[in-house]
């Protein structure tokens, strides 16, 4: 299945319809639609339209907010370009307002015609139906216990309601029975059907069969931030019930928030057949010893659990998985009371790969883009969110870089109208819950001992590092030939792993440039591992999609690699790879020991780099027009170099380096490492005087400047070489003597499969 992903501030091109849309429902479309398109910061989003049928079909969808409800049949609306009618409580059916939310498709839930309604309606294809079988806002989320769907809110305990599904099934069998007196010419049969749900014929009947379409609905991310709408209500009505008030502080945000998003995702519907063929076939077998109402009974008793479970099920298991989710599971299924904060984040970050990578799970964009900043050193903004919540309310606490855990407070479920304030991780983790095999890879990971975990954390991401050349190499290549080895990220393991380095290499290059540089460090005893910038080693087509973000992500990887097998470790880089180890450097802070810089692409010679971006933003303008560039934007190379090089690149990529330039400038002075910068004093691309800069702007205690006889950008493979060796061995003497440090038992040898 194609998921295709959609958003309500693209199209309202499927609302095309034969039917006539009412006046009233359609200026209430327009209203709620551009609200969301223009005024609301929050994002709708909606996947897995292909799922929906063109079938008489029962939408069935968890229900969390009041939200839904509103926004669901406008979704569907623009899905079919049909009205869909929406059970809603009998309190709101009052007056004009009554008569508006009729006209819009809703219906009172208890109203005494509602299941003939829903029924007739089915039969005929008149309306399809959305209906909430969990019956209530399920607060708490908690729909699973011990291995069974099993809700848990104050009106019941128990599976979800079998409501939707007897419904369904029955307009299924009813129109099946109806259609088969009409073969039958059985007129009293007929005429039974024709009047208890208001239809004048075979015409009026759709032949199509009855569905059932699963709905998951996710929000995220759930915070109560103070808004002034409930404040403001909570002023003027001071009298206000509890309930009312939670509810407004809860749901409030998810429809005025920035960061708010709400997920939508259409399952494969679930189609009757198998739930009623074989006992339609009973039915006629048997007809004439019990009454047409008993045999249909029969039927519905005989499936309506089962299909009430399979269709909910499918509910719950396309869940958008996020990190709420991940961490809130792993506390909850973490047999321990104390974790080190480095050992937990190893453990989300492993269990997020899994579930990625797993085609099974829906994945929350939380668990894409910057999420190696969890093994890197790095705040990771939504996992900083959730363990803010949790300090707040008790359920862990944090100090010394050791993660408590109160099991007991971890597991308390307060009121129920109350859990979304006081326990947002009991809420997360019980949404999670019916994902089996999601919950499953977390507990495993979690519950790892800290060396074991960070054996595995180094052997997934030099998995992800290799897997991702492969991908990229095939996809670019116009040959079957194997992945050259050259162009693999380097792992080189000292025995000791005291100290490790990640040394990236330039731009145009690959790993292979920096090797002799790279041995030499493993020489002198230090683990060094050196990433390949993505876009790299491949070819410059596949360089031309990659961004400043792709490569910062690459280097992360690699401190995530040296950071769990050595004490401390460097950043080091040639060109390019300086520039990003500068910006690396500068978010990390006293994270990073150490820093060299090798011939820095600071300040470019050529005035060409002041064209650049005006360059890339024409032609990103023109593009948009005519879908081609304005002005040329490749660039032949004309250097030969003893290591795979590109030979020509693109004016888009000397605009992300701007942009890692830019970036730097802004933050050289965050740099909290023992830096030391490396020039070549007449190098013929880039000004000496960057370096220079770059040395006066870093703040560090130590700090290093050394200018290189040398004519040659390229030092590492020039005469200059040695003295460079020799300046790199004495900061590395001075600055990090590796007699100094413990050494730790070695981890098993890992190879980089290619």
């Amino acid at each position: 299945m194609t998921s295709i992903s959609a958003s309500l501030d693209k199209s309202d091109s499927k609302s095309k319809s034969k039917v006539k849309e009412h006046i009233v429902f359609k200026i209430s479309r327009i209203l709620v639609t551009n609200y969301f398109k223009y005024l609301s910061p929050a994002t709708i989003n909606w996947e897995g339209q292909e799922n929906v049928p063109k079938n008489p079909t029962l939408f069935v969808a968890n229900h969390y907010t009041r939200i839904e409800t509103a926004i669901l049949p406008y979704i569907l609306f623009m899905i079919t370009g049909k009205q869909v009618t929406v059970l809603a409580d009998q309190q709101f059916f009052f007056g004009l307002f009554g008569k508006w939310l009729r006209i819009c498709g809703a219906y009172p839930i208890q109203d005494k015609n509602r299941n003939t309604q829903i029924i007739g309606d089915l039969m005929t294809g008149k309306s399809n139906w959305v209906i909430f079988p969990e019956g209530s806002m399920i607060k708490n989320k908690k729909t699973f216990q011990d291995g069974r769907l099993a809700l848990n809110c104050p009106d019941r305990t128990g599976p979800p309601h079998t409501g939707a599904a007897t419904l369904a099934l029955k307009a299924e069998i009813f129109k099946r029975s109806y259609l088969t007196a009409v073969q039958n010419n059985d007129l009293e049969t007929m005429k039974y059907y024709q009047d208890k749900y208001s239809f004048s014929g075979p015409e009026d009947v759709i032949e199509k069969p009855v569905v059932l379409c699963p709905v998951n609905i996710s929000y995220s991310p759930l915070r109560t931030e103070e808004h002034f709408f409930p404040k403001f209500i909570r002023k003027r009505f001071p009298n206000l019930g509890q309930r009312a008030v939670e509810e407004m502080e809860v749901e409030v945000p998810l429809l005025f928030s920035k960061k708010a998003v709400i997920d939508h995702y259409f399952a494969e519907p679930v189609h009757l057949d198998e739930y009623v063929s074989y006992l339609m076939k009973l039915k006629t077998d048997i007809k004439g010893v019990f009454s047409e109402e008993s045999l249909n009974n029969v039927i519905l008793d005989w499936q309506k659990r089962g299909l009430t479970d399979d269709t909910m099920k499918k509910v719950y298991d396309n869940n958008y998985i996020n990190i709420d989710q991940i961490f809130s599971t792993a506390m909850r299924t973490f047999k321990g009371n104390e974790i080190h904060i480095n050992t937990l984040t190893n453990a989300i970050y492993l269990a997020a790969s899994e579930i990625k990578s797993n085609p099974n799970f829906r994945k929350h964009h939380t668990l894409f883009g910057n999420i190696t900043h969890l093994i890197a050193d790095q705040d990771y903004q939504p996992l900083k969110e959730i363990l803010d919540i949790g300090i707040k309310e008790k359920s862990v606490h944090l100090e010394d870089e050791i993660l408590h855990i109160d099991h007991e407070n971890l597991a308390n479920m307060h009121h129920f109208h109350s859990i979304r304030m006081l326990n947002k991780l009991a809420v997360f983790a019980n949404e999670l819950e019916p994902v089996v095999d999601a919950v499953r890879i977390i507990e495993s990971y979690i519950n790892q001992d800290s060396d074991t975990i960070a054996q595995l954390t180094i052997k997934t991401l030099i998995a992800q590092c290799s897997r991702e050349f492969v991908k990229d190499f095939q996809e670019h290549s116009s040959t079957t030939t194997a992945p050259p080895e050259e162009s693999f990220p380097i792992y080189l393991e000292a025995e000791d792993n005291q100290i490790g380095i990640v040394l990236t290499h330039g731009y145009l290059a690959s790993p292979e440039q920096v090797r002799p540089l790279a041995e030499y460090l493993h020489s002198l005893g230090y683990t060094v591992f050196c990433p390949r910038l993505r876009g790299h080693g491949t070819n410059p087509e596949d360089l031309k999609e990659r961004s400043l973000e792709d490569w910062y992500h690459n280097i992360e990887r690699g401190i995530g690699v040296i950071k769990n097998n050595c004490k401390q470790y460097i950043l080091m880089g040639y060109s390019l790879g300086a520039i990003l180890s500068l910006l690396c450097a500068s978010k990390k802070g006293d994270k990073v020991a150490g820093l060299v810089c090798i011939n820095p692409a600071y300040s470019p010679k050529s005035l060409d780099h002041h064209l650049v971006e005006p360059t890339s933003l024409l032609n990103k303008l023109y593009n948009k027009f005519y879908d081609k560039d304005l002005v040329k934007d490749k660039i032949d190379v004309d250097e030969n170099h003893d290591y795979p090089f590109y030979q020509h690149t693109f004016v888009k990529n000397l605009n992300q380096i701007k942009k890692a330039v830019r970036q730097t400038k802004k933050k050289l002075n965050d740099i909290k490492a023992n830096t030391l910068i490396l020039q070549s004093i007449n190098d013929p691309l880039f000004n000496s005087s960057g370096a220079k800069k770059i040395h006066k702007a870093i703040q560090s205690n130590e700090n290093q400047l050394s200018l290189l006889d040398s004519s040659e950008h390229d030092i590492l493979y020039s005469q200059s070489r040695d003295e460079m060796y020799s300046q790199l061995k004495s900061y590395l003497d001075d600055n990090f003597p590796l007699s100094e440090f413990e050494f730790p038992q070695p981890l098993e040898e890992i190879q980089v499969e290619s």
